[in-house]
Parts: C-alpha cells; sequence; structure tokens
C-alpha cells in the first residue's frame, strides 16, 4: 500500500498500489459546474435580496417617522436595531439545522411561523 495525501485534508490516506488515479473529464465537470451555478446562484441571489431589503427596511422606516411615532430617543433606536439582527443570528443557525433535519420542504412552514409571530401593523 502506497501513502498519499488527499487534496482537501492533507492528510496520507492509504491507496492500493493497482488503483489507478481516478481522471475527471474537464468537459463533463465544465457542464455539471454551469448546470450548478444556473441552478443554485440564482436562488441564492434572491434570497440574500430578500434578506438585505427586510433588514435595510429598519433603516426606510426611520427616514419616514418610525422614531417619532415610537417616541424612540437617545440609543433606544438603535437597540431596536441590534435586537432585530441578533434575532437574525440566533435563529439563523436552529433554521439551518431544522432544514438540514427536515429538508428543503419545511421552508414554507419555516416562512409561515415567521409570517405568524411577525409584528401587525395597524
Amino acid at each position: 500500500m502506497a501513502k498519499e495525501k488527499t487534496a482537501v485534508t492533507g492528510s496520507p490516506r492509504s491507496v492500493p498500489d493497482h488503483a489507478e488515479p481516478f481522471i475527471v473529464d474537464p468537459v463533463i465537470e465544465k457542464r455539471v459546474l454551469r448546470k450548478l451555478d444556473w441552478g443554485v446562484v440564482p436562488v441564492l441571489w434572491f434570497l440574500f435580496l430578500v434578506s438585505f431589503v427586510d433588514r435595510g427596511n429598519i433603516g426606510n422606516a426611520k427616514i419616514q417617522g418610525m422614531d417619532k411615532s415610537l417616541h424612540l430617543t437617545g440609543n433606544n433606536y438603535n437597540i431596536a436595531v441590534m435586537v432585530f439582527t441578533l434575532a437574525y443570528v440566533i435563529f439563523g443557525v436552529p433554521a439551518n439545522v431544522v432544514c438540514k433535519w427536515a429538508g428543503p420542504r419545511s421552508l414554507p412552514f419555516m416562512m409561515f411561523i415567521w409570517y405568524i409571530r411577525g409584528p401587525r401593523i395597524k
């Protein structure tokens, strides 16, 4: 058995002496990567856009007079933004765990729960 370093970790692994190296056809690899890029990147881009707009709306609300109507003085607005961002950080990890455990079909359910718990505008 010969020792060979793996490409990812660099740690040695045992390879039988008679084993031939696995060669990936560059044309097939390029086609697979292109399919992944066209399938995954637009979805991730859209989700990032929605997340950015959601986080940016609190700034737009302040410009429209939210701080005056809610009587936010001093650092109260900054604390509200911090709590909003903290919720993203705290609930992001469990949401990813649930999505990994239950699969991508759990996403509409999580969005519905997020809608239910959201603030109501009167």
